[in-house]
């Protein structure tokens, strides 16, 4: 269920739906006997569990992938034009650039309402 979509149907309910769109509603939990903690006898329960924010293991790879692809393009600059310098900045260059794509890109995607 797309995300903004699971939020209209807590934010407004099921009296506004269409019913010939109603797909995702019938799926939703729903409370039968009232509160679990108001039971006396053991119950049992089930819920959805929300998880946001970007992928922190694919972020982490892709880091690894550009140090290690900085850290080759660098060495092979250096080797090949004789020039530590050029491959010093090359090497920089390729490290800073994806970082800050990266940073305008989570900022941009960041709720902060």
């Amino acid at each position: 269920m797309p995300p903004e979509i699971f939020i209209h149907y807590l934010q407004h309910g099921d009296d506004d739906l269409n019913p010939i769109r109603c797909d995702w509603l019938p799926r939703l939990p729903k409370r039968v006997d009232g509160r679990m903690i108001d039971q006396s006898s053991l119950t049992y329960g089930w819920g959805i569990y929300i998880k946001e924010g970007p992928n922190r293991e694919v972020i982490f790879w892709v880091i690894i992938a550009t140090v290690l692809a900085s850290l080759v393009l660098s060495i092979c600059w250096s080797a090949l034009r004789d020039d530590v310098q050029g491959g010093s900045g090359l090497g920089t260059l390729v490290l800073t650039l994806p970082t800050v794509v990266m940073a305008a890109f989570i900022f941009r995607f960041t709720n902060y309402n």
